[in-house]
């Protein structure tokens, strides 16, 4: 399989297994696809880091917040991917993208947002 243009047939088995079909002259073609990390190499053109410093006059979450100086560090990088693509793959009726370019932004999360935005 080169291309994943049509994965309608396609089905997730398990929190990180997709299950895919796909025809192979008169047989189907049966097999898995697992999610798992890798490491890709990227050549970064623009790298950013910058320390924000703002003033805090109140949060309306937190009645007994004082105000003051709020500091927060954002790193943010733009890069090509070399010799690889990354495939971003729907089950739904959304089209399926392919990358070989990324923009990073990496900043301060709370832990609880973190924990719900995380998958293992």
């Amino acid at each position: 399989m080169r291309e994943f243009d049509d994965t309608s047939d396609w089905k997730q088995k398990d929190g990180t297994t997709l299950a895919y079909t796909y025809g192979r002259g008169s047989e189907p073609y049966k097999g898995t696809a697992e999610k798992k990390p890798n490491s890709i190499w990227v050549q970064v053109g623009k790298l950013t880091v910058l320390n924000q410093t703002s003033w805090q006059l109140k949060d309306k979450d937190d009645p007994h917040f004082q105000p003051g100086y709020s500091t927060r560090e954002i790193i943010r990088a733009e890069g090509s991917i070399d010799n690889c693509r990354i495939h971003a793959i729907t089950l739904d009726t959304t089209p399926n993208e392919v990358f070989s370019k990324l923009e990073v932004s990496i900043h301060p999360i709370a832990a609880e947002e973190l924990v719900l935005s995380s998958t293992v």
